[in-house]
């Protein structure tokens, strides 16, 4: 295939590229398909169960229209119903009435069949000059008459149209003026007039100074292109970049299984990323452009694009702020720079925890956590003026990342000793002002939170004052777990390993005692707390020896925290040997150690906040 040829978009011939992409590792089995000719085959298109292609397969009239650019037959519109193997049988003209003087296709169509687009030529007296789109719709099982995309130009070509699968968006190519340079790829939506917005370009990420073109929308939120201007095998290469809510990452080069030195392009894939068919002009093919089919081994999964604008409490724009990714541990990953318009972007890995955090003088510093299942694209963050020097924070559910407006918060100065007692505001949020400050003086905070409900924590807070006018504390470290009493158990909210004893022993080992002084420090932080402590064991052995085994162990686990604790009486130990087995363990079951080890456990239920 050649741009130039095929299209009539008068641009630039193509760029070869030198370097390879990477190989896929038989991610995809490709095959040429059956029903190819030696002359252009190519643009295939999902249609009902077939498949619609243009083709300038020569035709077997007495009057031969011939395209002067490639000596090629006009293309036609050409249908073929997909076989259990991929292959097309009983071709023939998608529509006879379609296909006219000069050149028609490739096509694209929304799911339901009922609307398409199709590219067309431009005509004058002289004969085809530009590409251009026309839309038709169907009605009663009849194909209205064609419609001009508002957009054509006879100065410019537009087509290779590609439709989502409702039928509201179109993505094509054009060499419209203002474009990033050769042919670039747009997107227009239907509004619900049935008018066309004006075209968007998709932007740097995607388009380049050479050529983007037969684009493919797939609907889990991923675009399918060729280019000869982003890094690959050499000529037109597929690429694919996913997008949400309009965002888009940055596009991959889907490797050698699909591309060539030569032209690959105007790829599609099913609906359940199984399958799919692309074009190429490739050695070994039947001549000029060919039809192949291909299997995908392994769905698509893209990063996950976070986005938002910079805005202060008046919902003003906020430019040039610093915006830094940070991963779940509170770690800086990125900074970036907001744009002139506030606007902030960054990939990230799917189902993973992050926090955003934004700061530019004159403003507190703001951090929003986005929970790792969330599907929202754009978190805005507000922006707050400074007050003075302060120490400021936001209490939080751990899972929800709802803001706790009902705490207590108890911070003390470990260099004074002196304690202030504050109450979080709407948002969750409190500040301490901490008055005038020298250079260099140590910033050095106890703060304690409880609230009904939660799980109390203490946080030591230590910082060197330079010349910041707010301390803010981590979001992670104020986060306050939630407790279902009863249900709850405190080796799910705190890391507890699990507490060994030697064998048919119950005494307290030094491994054992550092962990169940880690229980010993929660119970102390929450005075109200009560807890059972149940010790089970695996099923071998008699069941009566594993009942009295496991109840001395608990008993002599709580007695080592009864001695370190408020009230005692907070805290009972419980046997119950191996009553409640996690797994299918039992008596006269085969298992492995590592099985039977998940029996043997200690659980700290909490009975009472």
């Amino acid at each position: 295939m050649k741009i130039k040829n095929i299209l009539s978009f008068s641009l630039l011939s193509l760029i070869t590229i030198g370097a390879n992409a990477n190989d896929n590792n038989g991610r995809f089995q490709v095959k040429q398909l059956k029903i190819n000719s030696d002359q252009a085959d190519f643009g295939p298109t999902f249609y009902k169960n077939k498949i619609v292609f243009a083709s300038s397969r020569k035709k077997t009239s007495i009057i031969k229209r011939i395209w002067s650019i490639n000596n090629l037959p006009y293309l036609n519109l050409y249908e073929g119903e997909i076989d259990e193997t991929g292959e097309l049988k009983n071709l023939k003209y998608f529509k006879k009435s379609f296909n006219k003087k000069f050149n028609e296709g490739p096509a694209t169509f929304s799911n339901d069949g009922k609307f398409m687009a199709y590219t067309k030529n431009h005509t004058n007296k002289k004969g085809a000059i530009k590409l251009k789109i026309v839309t038709r719709e169907c009605v009663d099982g009849k194909w209205n008459e064609t419609v001009d995309f508002p957009f054509n130009n006879e100065e410019f070509s537009v087509g290779h149209p590609a439709l989502t699968s409702d039928g509201k968006t179109m993505y094509f190519s054009s060499d419209m003026p203002g474009g990033k340079g050769g042919i670039d790829i747009y997107k227009s939506e239907k509004q619900p007039d049935n008018t066309w917005s004006k075209p968007e370009n998709l932007g740097s990420k995607i388009n380049t100074a050479s050529n983007e073109m037969f684009p493919f929308y797939h609907s889990d939120g991923m675009l399918f292109f060729a280019s000869n201007g982003l890094k690959g095998n050499g000529g037109l290469d597929v690429f694919v970049v996913g997008s949400k809510e309009g965002k888009f990452g940055t596009p991959e080069n889907l490797g050698n299984e699909i591309n060539t030195a030569e032209d690959d392009f105007g790829l599609i894939l099913s609906q359940d990323q199984s399958k799919g068919y692309f074009s190429s002009n490739r050695a070994g093919g039947q001549g000029d452009d060919d039809l192949y089919y291909f299997k995908n081994n392994k769905p698509f999964i893209f990063k996950k694009i976070l986005a938002g604008l910079i805005k202060d409490e008046n919902n003003a724009i906020i430019g040039n702020a610093k915006v830094t990714l940070l991963d779940e541990k509170g770690n800086e990953i990125k900074t970036i720079m907001s744009d002139k318009n506030g606007s902030y972007s960054f990939e990230v890995e799917p189902n993973t925890q992050y926090s955003i955090k934004s700061e530019i003088d004159e403003f507190k510093a703001n951090i929003i956590a986005i929970n790792k299942d969330s599907k929202k694209v754009n978190n805005d963050i507000i922006l707050s003026p400074k007050p003075d020097l302060g120490l400021a924070g936001k209490i939080v559910d751990l899972k929800s990342n709802e803001p706790i407006t009902n705490a207590n918060i108890r911070l003390k100065n470990n260099s004074t000793g002196k304690e202030v007692a504050l109450k979080p505001d709407e948002k969750g949020e409190f500040s301490l002002p901490l008055g005038e400050i020298e250079s260099g003086a140590i910033i050095d905070y106890t703060i304690k939170i409880t609230s009904e409900g939660y799980l109390s924590k203490s946080v030591d807070y230590k910082s060197v004052f330079k010349d910041q006018k707010e301390f803010v504390i981590n979001p992670e470290l104020l986060s306050l777990n939630k407790v279902k009493t009863g249900e709850t158990k405190l080796e799910d909210i705190i890391a507890i390993n699990p507490i060994y004893f030697d064998l048919n022993k119950y005494a307290i080992r030094p491994d054992a005692a550092a962990e169940l002084d880690k229980v010993v420090k929660i119970m102390n932080e929450n005075p109200t707390m009560e807890i059972e402590l149940g010790s089970h064991t695996d099923s071998r052995g008699r069941s009566s020896s594993n009942v009295r085994l496991s109840d001395k162990r608990a008993k002599s686990s709580a007695n080592y925290i009864k001695k370190r604790i408020t009230n005692p009486n907070r805290i009972t130990g419980k046997g119950y040997g191996e009553t409640k087995l996690v797994n299918k363990c039992a008596d006269g079951v085969k298992c492995s150690k590592e099985d039977h080890q998940q029996n043997r456990r200690t659980e700290f239920i909490i009975l009472k906040m």
